[in-house]
């Protein structure tokens, strides 16, 4: 069976009611997985090279 991959390397993380536990969920899924996590703020620039944004809201 051939499996799809996503290389993920940075995935950020908007939500504009951003809350400890939903972080730490994120944080569960992908750092042990070496992808590093990084919060997105309304109407500021973005961090170049994300290869993945998780919006909630």
């Amino acid at each position: 069976m051939n499996e799809n991959k996503i290389k993920l390397r940075k995935v950020g993380i908007f939500s504009q009611q951003l809350v400890h536990p939903v972080t730490e969920l994120l944080q569960e899924w992908f750092v042990p997985h070496g992808i590093e996590i990084t919060s997105l703020a309304d109407g500021e620039k973005s961090e170049t090279g994300l290869d993945l944004i998780v919006s909630f809201g």
